[in-house]
């Protein structure tokens, strides 16, 4: 039984990452030697793409909606940052009047 070639990246990198014109597999390349692409880690692939390897491109993290629980939340705090600009801007027009009338 012949052993099955990985065709692929590794799955800790693949979530992370997608390749961008090429394929996984071994390539050599001029500024990064002989790489195989199926057996990298993450470590490597980042340490690849900080240096600049044009292969690996990060995916795109789609961003969650938020819960109705989450955007009542932001409406509370919302409200209460503009009473308190509001008080805010109370006080500081009272302490302007009684410091004209001194």
């Amino acid at each position: 039984m012949a052993e099955e070639i990985k065709r692929d990246l590794k799955p800790e990198v693949a979530e992370k990452y997608k390749l961008k014109t090429i394929r996984a597999g071994k390539y050599k390349f001029a500024k990064f030697g002989e790489i195989d692409l199926r057996l990298i880690d993450l470590k490597k692939a980042d340490a690849l793409v900080a240096n600049g390897f044009q292969y690996l491109e990060l995916k795109k993290v789609e961003k969650a909606e938020p819960s109705e629980e989450e955007l009542a939340e932001l409406a509370a705090a919302k409200e209460a940052a503009a009473a308190e600009k509001a008080a805010a801007k109370i006080a500081a027009k009272e302490a302007a009047a009684k410091a004209a009338k001194k």
